[in-house]
This record gives C-alpha cells, structure tokens and sequence, in this order.
C-alpha cells in the first residue's frame, strides 16, 4: 500500500463523532434480573413429558414437509433444467469444467458436493477454485478469473457455487473468453437505485431469491442449491443416484444449513434431522477421523454448529479453505488424519485470535441506537465476522467489525440479531460501499475510511416479519430433569434459527458450587434428586452464594459429556 494513504484505523478513530454515541458496559451474561419474573404468568408449568411433548409438536404442525422424500422437486428452482442440460452437453464432449466455491463452511460443502457428483458419474475433466481470502477477496472475482485461466487455458465452462451474485466483472471476461458461465447461489442479489435485479453476466443463474424464482423457500444455503444442481444433472444424463451417494451429498447440506445459521423451515430443519440421523452410518473417512478426534458419541446440531463447522471454517479463515475440502474428500483416514491436524490446529489459533480481537473491539467500539461499530488496524480477517457475530449477542443489536485490508481500504462483516435483515439494512447504504454482499443475517463489505462515519449515522434497521418466541417454554418440575426429557427433546432436533433450543425455569436448592475464571459449577437438588448445572461465560463477580440458598434460573438441558447416562443443565440467566 502506498505510504501517503491515509492514517491507520486507530489513528483515525479520535476523528468519529463520538459526542452522539455512548459506549456500553454491559457484560456477556446477565448474573441477575428481576427477582419475581413476571413471564411465569405467562409460560405454562411442565408437569408431565406430554406437556412438553404437545409444545414441541406445535412448533412442527404446519410443517408441510416432514420426511426427506417430501422435497420440492430440482425442476421447481428456475434455470436447474436449462443449465443441467448445457452441463450433460460438455460432459458427452468432454470438456474442461471449472467448480469456484467459497472458503467458509458452505462454500466448501458445496464444493465437495459437486466434486463428489463428477466422481460419482466417472467424469474427470473438472477442476475446482477457492478464492484464498487473503490474496483473492471474497468470491469469484476478477483476479481469481485470470490466475485460473492463466493455470488451465482450456476452461469451456464455470460454476460457481455458494458465490457469484457478485461477480460482475469475472462475468463479463467469460463471455469475452467464450468461456461458459453457470452461477448457483443463495445470497441476495444486488439491485440498482430502482430496486430492479442485478444479474452479473451468465449464461444461468440458480438461486431461489432471484424475483421469477418460483421454489417455495427462499432461504436456504448455497450447499443446498448445489445440491439440487446435481439432481438436475444427473437426470440430464439419466443417471439415478444411489442412495449411499443421495445419503452422502446430503448430509454435507445438512453441515451447511447449521453452519450457515439458516432458518430451520419446513425443507431445512427435514434436510438437517435427516442429516443428523445420518451421521454414524456416512462412509466418508473424515468423519471417522473427526469422530475419533473429538470423541463424538452424539450427532445434534450442537455438535454440527460448535464442532464440525468451526473446524471447517478454520481453513478459509486462517489459511486456505482448500485445505478443509481436501479434509472433506480425502480418500482414506490417513489422509483425512493428516488435514485433520492441520484443521485442530488452525482452529486453535482462531480461537486466540479471536478472542483478542474481541477485547480489542469491546474497548475501541462505537455503539449507537442501531449498531454497534468496531474499527482496526491490523485486525486479522479471518476472526471480524465471529467477532461481529459476538458483538451482537452481547450488546442485542446488528454490529460490523472493520479492518484494513490489502485488498480493499477497509474489509468487514456484519451480524444481526433478531428480526433485523441485515442484507437489505446494508443495501440502503449501497452509495457508500465499494462492494457488499450476503443474506438476512449476515453480511461481507468493503468502504473507504472516510465513509465510515456516514454508514455510521446512516444506517437505519430493515425488520422482517418475525414469529415471536417466547424464550422460556415453561416452568419444569424438577421430576422431569432427566434422561427421557432429553431423548423427546433429541427427536425434534436440529435446534437453532427460528427453532431454538428448549429454555426452562426451574428453582433448586443449592447443594454445593465450585466459582472458576469464566464458570460456574453448581450441584442443585430438590428432595431426593440432584442436579448437575453449569454457567459459563462469567466475566464479572457474581453475587453471593450460600449452601442452601433457592437458585432461580433459566436453562437448557444437555447430555453430561462425562457421563451419557446423565444430564446437565446450561444456566441461561439467574433471577
């Protein structure tokens, strides 16, 4: 970068207005609140698992899918039967076909699916592309074009998948190279000041948010689409898949839907249970590794979103996503042993990054009514969209996390939080951005410093409709605190987006406690039962405690990962 550009992120920071602005001191987690918590007049009391059981049910009732052969049909998202039919074409010719993912977790299954796919039919004139975040930004751009073609001047068609939407200008060069250009993707489109599509130069686009899209879900991640790509080709060509193959593709989607964080519907949350109960019977041997690795008993969504996926995503945020694809097809446990350990240790050091970043970000952050901002210098790119992502659940508001970039004057990413679509907030600001992109809940940008201050005052919440959920479903009797609760509530997996994890209120007797750095270790009881309880993510002192004393708390329920025969419970919130 040319030594006259302007000052550091940090050198820059005195120069907001901060005089509008009030910086938040609150802590990750609430140790206390209202001591007579006026929702249990509003929750109903647990007494019997059936209670639970019809709770649970009518979060599913309108469900109109409710078994994987249910699905919508591959012909029902626009353009998979034309663009199926363009790949069959160069197959039987035998011509060079180019897969471009992305480097997160979806990017990177989607990738897998399409590899697989070509593997499975016995093609080999394909190849694939990751951008590497670092060198190439995010999608498939224009540099990223060049260097490939450069490596494989025989290229006669591309498809993108989990990307695209973006690349206008990697567009334009296939149609001038005569190079044919399929994009599959789930991110919104851009639009002009009109509110009209913008569509970058394809031969076909595959994506359900496209406005004459007529597949009934929209939100649904880029793995899914590749996916049903893949149906379409192979019915292009009269090929069945066999079900080993179906169980194995789809089970990646489900990996990408958890770790996409996108809305558990009606297709997703059948497509992820489907790829749950799936899991120790998938032939892939880096699962095997990854089973052995973390001593995985039990598949859920947990599992899929705080184990799997992170290990995933470490690739492209540290290093090279290719690494974890290679993780994904590697042909034996050797092999997959091999990018396994590169994987542990990649993610090793995003936790430590990520937690510096965070700290930094917490003490130099700007906080409005509508968003939390957080600018700096030399922040490590791959951590800002966690950091963002945390940042947001701290302080219940969007949050963007920015920082200089080789690539492009400041690079970032946005989380929202609850019914704020964030892709459509961000587009409103469009005029002060060099590039954006992403989904309801999160998104990737670029701007120049001295736009900085004005996406600041100017951003204004876009809310989608939202069906509220009541945080805690219940008040539980203590008889119901075990094993078999556990096992209805696994049967109504996978938990997250717009079907969250069970909250309860309980009151117990404290036994015992054990206060460490960051948790706490409770024994409850309540007459002749006892109650293992943990609560994490304790940054200031908590109030006093005495052997005896009535917890009052909100929580989750969970397998006890040192005994599977026991339970224990996540403390939410004291009251």
């Amino acid at each position: 970068m040319d030594k006259n550009v302007r000052p550091s992120a940090q050198d820059h920071s005195s120069t907001f207005k901060t005089s509008t602005f009030s910086a938040s001191n609150s802590s990750d987690i609430s140790l206390k609140s209202n001591l007579n918590p006026s929702f249990l007049d509003e929750v109903p009391t647990l007494k019997h698992i059936n209670d639970l059981k019809r709770i649970l049910d009518g979060r599913v009732e309108d469900f109109e899918i409710n078994h994987i052969s249910q699905i919508p049909s591959h012909l029902e998202m626009k353009n998979i039967k034309e663009a199926s039919k363009l790949v069959a074409e160069y197959i039987k010719q035998d011509k060079h076909i180019m897969i471009a993912g992305d480097y997160d977790a979806d990017g990177i299954c989607a990738s897998a699916i399409m590899l697989d796919f070509f593997k499975y039919i016995g093609y080999e004139n394909v190849s694939f592309t990751i951008p590497n975040r670092f060198k190439h930004g995010y999608g498939f751009s224009e540099v990223l074009f060049l260097e490939e073609l450069e490596n494989n001047p025989d290229i006669a068609l591309i498809i993108t998948v989990d990307n695209g939407v973006s690349s206008f200008e990697a567009g334009k060069l296939c149609a001038s190279k005569n190079i044919r250009f399929i994009i599959t993707d789930h991110h919104t489109l851009h639009q002009d000041e009109d509110g009209k599509e913008l569509i970058p130069p394809c031969d076909f686009l595959i994506n359900p948010k496209q406005e004459t899209c007529n597949f009934p879900y929209e939100e649904v991640c880029g793995s899914l689409v590749a996916w049903y790509f893949t149906r379409g080709i192979a019915s292009s060509l009269d090929i069945k898949l066999e079900n080993w193959q179906r169980s194995s593709l789809v089970f990646l989607v489900g990996i990408s839907i958890i770790s996409d964080v996108m809305p558990l519907n009606a297709l997703n949350h059948t497509i992820c249970n489907y790829a749950i109960k799936s899991f120790h019977h998938q032939k892939r041997p880096c699962l095997e590794t990854f089973k052995r690795g973390f001593y995985i008993s039990k598949a859920d969504s947990t599992m899929f979103g705080f184990k799997l996926a992170p290990l995933l995503n470490s690739a492209g945020r540290m290093d090279d996503g290719k690494v974890a694809l290679k993780f994904l097809l590697a042909r034996d446990e050797k092999e997959a042993y091999y990018y396994f350990k590169i994987l542990k240790d990649l993610n090793q050091k995003r936790k430590v990054l990520q937690e510096e970043v965070f700290q930094e970000a917490c003490e130099t952050m700007i906080e409005t009514p509508n968003l939390i901002m957080a600018v700096g210098k030399d922040w490590h790119e791959g951590v800002i969209g966690i950091v963002a992502g945390r940042l947001a659940d701290k302080y219940k508001k969007p949050a963007f996390v920015l920082t200089k970039s080789k690539i492009e004057d400041y690079k970032g990413s946005g989380r929202s939080f609850e019914n704020v679509d964030l892709i459509a907030s961000v587009q409103k600001l469009s005029h002060l951005l060099n590039r954006f992109g992403g989904h309801t809940g999160a998104v990737g940008l670029a701007l120049k410093f001295e736009n900085v201050q004005a996406f600041v005052e100017s951003f204004q919440p876009v809310y989608f409709e939202n069906k509220t959920e009541t945080s805690i479903i219940g008040k539980i009797s203590h008889n119901l605190i075990n094993m078999n609760t556990l096992r209805l509530l696994d049967k109504y997996e996978p938990y997250g987006n717009s079907n969250t994890m069970p909250t309860f209120y309980a009151e117990l007797y404290i036994k015992s406690f054990i206060m460490k750095s960051k948790f706490i270790e409770f024994l409850l009881y309540k007459g002749d039962l006892e109650f293992k309880a943990m609560m994490f993510g304790i940054e200031q002192k908590p109030r006093h405690f005495e052997i005896g004393d009535i917890l009052r708390f909100s929580f989750t329920l969970n397998q006890d990962s040192f005994n599977e025969n026991k339970v224990v419970l996540f403390i939410n919130n004291l009251f």
